[in-house]
């Protein structure tokens, strides 16, 4: 796409920013017009629908949105190879969501899954843990809450690998739901509590109002209205402050329930009036619906048995043949329950009775226990205050029955609930077993590679590569090892050896010099990278100083002190990791080529360096504590005739 195309796109995506949903439909549904009716790029098109497509999704409109994204996905075959897998993934992941905002888990199990393949072949951390959080929701939503937990713990794990930590709130916010469902009310709590810990971090408002309404409604599950009510107001200050409806909305509906529970009517009007105001603006009519039955227990609460009947009325009408069958016959018995009462000028009780009567059948085949129940418990005081003693203890004896199977499905919970416990549990001390085991194969990394290599290997990267336009290499060999190792035992040749490494180690850190690997005797290491250039070349010279001191106080075995010879040159060079098993990190270069030929044709005791890096460094007060040995033309194999200066303490 050219320039003009990307700031029109990027048009579209401030309209979605700044919470103006219609007008960005508008806009990228003329967009997408004008693009078909002429010539257009697979990409631009794509993007142009993905603006459509989230005017409808921000919105809530499921329904709305999925024909345009199944447009995507069959676009995204056209797409460059660069971007197709990832614009594949992508369509899957939002389609799997959007089936399953619309009950469809099922469904959205098909497409989730089939991102999570894409991920996996992609090999995007990002992605990977994006798709995983997401199946965990709809396992979660089947049911499957060990599944899902593992799922999301994975999620978070990678998040927290790969530092992304507004998504890791997320999966926080989604665990915290799970734990929420199965009445473990601290745990989510702890995790609602982590969620709002790292919005506050990235100083998210949205995510935080988000955080403190999830607390909030905990405490009203937990039946503890007043701190329900605290950080529900908070939540709700919040995303009036940043004007974010969705969560205005939803918060104010909550509100309505706590303040109704409480007995305060006017408020939870006004609380729920403002829900409905909200929400329409967001153009959700599904949940306009459910606002307005809202609206009408108020009503019924204060007494105001038509303005509720007129509520309930217009809400049926609108969740008629929509998936919210239970909100739909909740609110149809509220409405019977006011027609069927004497203070009702339309009382009708010919009428409340045939409703009642179907409305058991389909709540019969659509197993909706507790509301089947609400409405037996109905029938058989209507027929009770009737004076219909046979059909009212037949319908008592019928919501025994029901009664009883809503315990055993009680207890069935229980059990499930004790299950997850020791699911989650089990799942913890393996979890706890494989963290350890992850965390020693770092440390490992970090010992053996320099900590921003091993940091780019854990976070998944495949190839790795860095041009530095200024390293300084050393070689150090110790003088005469071969001859000398002839008449050592083997068990003397490794003391001698890791004695002088393990010292020279420990000068590499304290200069924070790098430590590329030992080949046989000698020690080689490097000194970069952005860094200022005299700096890096300073250490260098001032840690082979001191391995010229450290040596002198080892001693061999004949008495006589250990030396080395010592070469450093800088320059140019390329860095990398080879090797899938056994990884070696490597430095490549005609630096590297002339540093080591400094050390060959050094000599005992000294630092060889070229005649070009003296010049660099002869004003450093770590070269002038030096003694210039001499100033010499050498003929190097490889190099021809150079100058160097040879140092020594």
């Amino acid at each position: 796409m050219n320039t003009n195309d990307n700031s029109r796109i990027e048009q579209g995506n401030v309209l979605l920013r700044e919470g103006k949903f219609e007008e960005a439909k508008q806009y990228a549904q003329h967009y997408v017009n004008e693009l078909k009716s002429g010539i257009y790029e697979a990409q631009e098109l794509f993007e142009a629908l993905n603006i459509l497509a989230f005017s409808y999704i921000r919105r809530t409109l499921s329904k709305d949105a999925i024909p345009i994204v199944e447009e995507m996905l069959s676009l995204s075959e056209n797409l460059p190879d660069d971007i197709r897998l990832t614009k594949t993934f992508r369509c899957n992941n939002i389609l799997g969501l959007l089936h399953f905002e619309l009950s469809r888990s099922n469904e959205g199990l098909t497409y989730l899954e089939r991102a999570y393949e894409i991920a996996l072949e992609l090999g995007d951390k990002n992605n990977l843990s994006t798709i995983t959080g997401n199946l965990g929701l709809v396992h979660s939503s089947l049911s499957n809450d060990v599944k899902a937990l593992e799922l999301l713990r994975f999620s978070e794990d990678i998040s927290k690998e790969i530092k992304t930590y507004d998504h890791l709130a997320i999966v926080s916010d989604n665990i915290a739901t799970i734990f929420n469902k199965h009445g473990d009310y601290s745990k989510a709590l702890e995790y609602f509590s982590k969620a709002l810990e790292l919005h506050t971090m990235s100083n998210a408002k949205d995510g935080i109002g988000r955080a403190l309404g999830h607390i909030g409604s905990v405490y009203f599950s937990m039946r503890d209205l007043d701190k329900a009510e605290e950080y529900l107001y908070k939540a709700l200050s919040i995303h009036e402050e940043i004007d974010y409806k969705r969560g205005i909305e939803t918060w104010h509906e909550i509100l309505g329930d706590i303040m109704l529970e409480k007995g305060n009517a006017d408020e939870a009007l006004q609380h729920v009036t403002k829900a409905i105001e909200v929400n329409r603006f967001l153009g959700n009519p599904i949940t306009e619906a459910v606002h307005i039955g809202s609206l009408g227990n108020v009503h019924f609460h204060r007494g105001q048995l038509d303005e509720a009947y007129e509520c309930y009325n217009t809400a049926l009408g609108m969740l008629r043949d929509t998936e919210r069958v239970g909100d739909y016959y909740n609110i149809l018995l509220q409405m019977i329950k006011i027609q069927s009462s004497p203070e009702f000028a339309q009382q009708d009780i010919t009428k409340v009775e045939s409703v009642l009567l179907e409305s058991l059948e389909s709540l019969r085949k659509l197993s909706l226990k507790s509301i089947e129940l609400a409405y037996l418990n109905h029938l058989s005081d209507m027929y009770k205050s009737q004076g219909n003693w046979e059909q009212a203890y037949q319908f008592y004896v019928s919501s025994m029955n029901v009664q009883q199977e809503i315990n055993s499905n009680e207890v069935r919970d229980k059990i499930k609930d004790m299950e997850f416990q020791q699911a989650y549990h089990q799942m913890e001390q393996q979890r706890l077993v494989e963290l350890t085991r992850l965390q020693e194969k770092e440390q490992l990394l970090h010992e053996i590679l320099p900590s921003h290599v091993a940091e780019k290997i854990i976070r998944g990267e495949k190839t790795i590569a860095e041009e530095c336009h200024d390293m300084t290499i050393m070689f150090a060999d110790i003088v005469g090892f071969t001859s000398l190792s002839e008449h050592l035992q083997p068990s003397q040749i490794i003391e001698l050896l890791n004695a002088v490494y393990s010292n020279l180690d420990q000068l590499a850190e304290l200069h924070r010099i790098e430590k590329i690997k030992t080949i046989g005797d000698a020690y080689m290491a490097i000194c970069n990278t952005d860094e200022d250039r005299k700096e890096h070349k300073s250490r260098m010279l001032t840690f082979a100083k001191q391995i010229l001191h450290a040596c002198k106080e080892i001693r061999l075995p004949n008495g006589d002190s250990l030396q080395v010879r010592i070469g450093i040159h800088s320059g140019p060079t390329v860095t990398g990791v080879i090797g899938t098993k056994k990884l070696s990190y490597d430095v490549w270069g005609d630096a590297v080529n002339t540093a080591a030929r400094m050390e060959s044709y050094g000599e005992p005791g000294t630092i060889q360096i070229s005649q070009e890096f003296y010049d660099e460094v002869k004003d450093f007060e770590v070269v002038k504590s030096l003694q210039i040995l001499t100033q010499k033309e050498v003929a190097m194999k490889g190099k021809g005739v150079m100058h160097t200066v040879l140092l020594q303490l």
